[in-house]
């Protein structure tokens, strides 16, 4: 799942700077366009990021594994979340089948498991 512009992870929340780099001329025509989002917050995007986390990289690497680390596991957990609730859905969606099968059929369900284990 990628992220959008707007996510920003929790470890890089301390370098957002807390008032806009520069001032800019403002008219009610600017206020009013998308631009004040793009100049106001620009810091905040993904390739503002892209700076910090190569900073961080080049002064300590040690770091830098430790957070693409945690990344990874938090990854590999919802992957396999994910993974495990298909799953679910599949053996949930599976069981309706047999039952409706069996309600077709006129029997009860436990009849029904018990003619397919002969």
């Amino acid at each position: 799942m990628p992220l959008s512009d707007d996510y920003i992870r929790p470890e890089f929340l301390s370098y957002l700077p807390k008032t806009p780099l520069f001032k800019l001329e403002i008219t009610d025509a600017y206020i009013q366009s998308d631009q004040v989002i793009n100049d106001f917050y620009a810091p905040g995007l993904r390739k503002w990021f892209g700076h910090i986390k190569r900073t961080i990289y080049l002064r300590d690497r040690k770091l830098h594994k430790k957070i693409k680390g945690e990344e990874k596991i938090k990854q590999d957990q919802e992957r396999m979340a994910l993974k495990k609730l298909k799953a679910e859905e599949k053996a949930k969606s599976k069981r309706d089948a047999s039952i409706e099968t069996a309600s077709l059929q006129g029997t009860s369900v436990n009849t029904y498991q018990k003619d397919n284990d002969k």
